[in-house]
């Protein structure tokens, strides 16, 4: 049921990814084309559900289904349909029945997203990335492990534009990460991760 979920949710962005209309944009307090601006910031929080399937490097025995957290990101926009910026997310989720304790999971990356369709409602765009994958654990009969791996990234979303500064959105976005191992004891099962991000930004 989880999966279902995640896949129709994934299912509505890609909707709204390909089918951009341009409704409300005229009269209302949603703003089209005449909002943008060059050189515009834009900065946002939002919560991330993501497969990332973790287990033991020894026995492969599972210890994580899938990861939770938060998220952020900030850039400037260059043009209405080119913006640069930063991301950095926390996972919030912890092994199960692990003989492994205090799991911190991080990554920051840069990111370039592209605005496809800049004077509709919503915006369609996608986001391509690339950063480091932060981990850090202690077993508990050895000494602490942390490292990082390299990821690259590929998203596509939508976003909607409320009295010319408030942003709404929604993202599917795959991660790939060549290098599976982490440290001694953890290992991802898949170089890649896919995952739902909903966030809520200013766009100043």
């Amino acid at each position: 049921m989880k999966y279902g979920r995640l896949l129709l949710w994934g299912a509505l962005v890609c909707a709204c990814f390909f089918v951009p209309v341009n409704l409300f944009a005229q009269g209302s307090g949603f703003n089209g084309a005449q909002s943008w601006q060059a050189c515009r910031i834009e900065a946002g929080v939002g919560g991330y559900y993501q497969f990332t399937k973790l287990r033991s490097s020894n026995l492969h025995v599972p210890l994580m289904d899938n990861d939770r957290g938060l998220t952020g990101y900030a850039g400037v926009w260059l043009t209405p349909w080119l913006m640069l910026g930063g991301e950095y997310g926390q996972s919030l989720s912890r092994l199960e029945q692990s003989t492994l304790k205090n799991l911190d999971l991080k990554e920051a990356g840069g990111i370039i997203k592209i605005n496809f369709t800049p004077d509709t409602f919503p915006r369609q765009y996608i986001i391509l990335g690339a950063g480091s994958k932060l981990w850090e654990y202690t077993p508990y009969w050895g000494d602490k492990n942390k490292g990082h791996a390299v990821y690259y990234r590929f998203a596509f979303g939508t976003d909607a534009e409320f009295w010319d500064f408030l942003v709404i959105g929604a993202q599917w976005r795959l991660s790939y990460v060549p290098d599976q191992k982490m440290g001694a004891h953890l290992e991802r099962t898949s170089k890649w991760d896919n995952a739902l991000l909903l966030y809520l930004a200013l766009r100043l």
